[in-house]
């Protein structure tokens, strides 16, 4: 009887033990998930702020073309009137 009372506890620490090592991993995967999810919106926020500067770069580019190449047709062009 004795010897079935200690088997019957150590069967109920092995559970014990079983469910606090379950615990654990399940905390490490929900933790895991968490800092997955963390550096994805990190990487989307320097995503972000990558392309407001490729925006940035680009328009100034394309108005400083504008200001560079608008001069040139209008000294260029001819009214239609204008006889050749």
């Amino acid at each position: 009887m004795e010897l079935q009372q200690k088997e019957d506890k150590l069967s109920l620490k092995n559970k014990g033990i079983d469910v606090i090592q379950e615990h654990d991993r399940v905390v490490d995967v929900a933790e895991q998930e968490r800092r997955g999810r963390v550096e994805a919106r990190s990487h989307v926020k320097e995503l972000r702020d990558a392309r407001s500067l490729w925006m940035f770069s680009f328009s100034f580019s394309f108005l400083s073309f504008l200001r560079f190449i608008l001069p040139c047709c209008r000294s260029s062009r001819r009214p239609l009137s204008a006889k050749h």
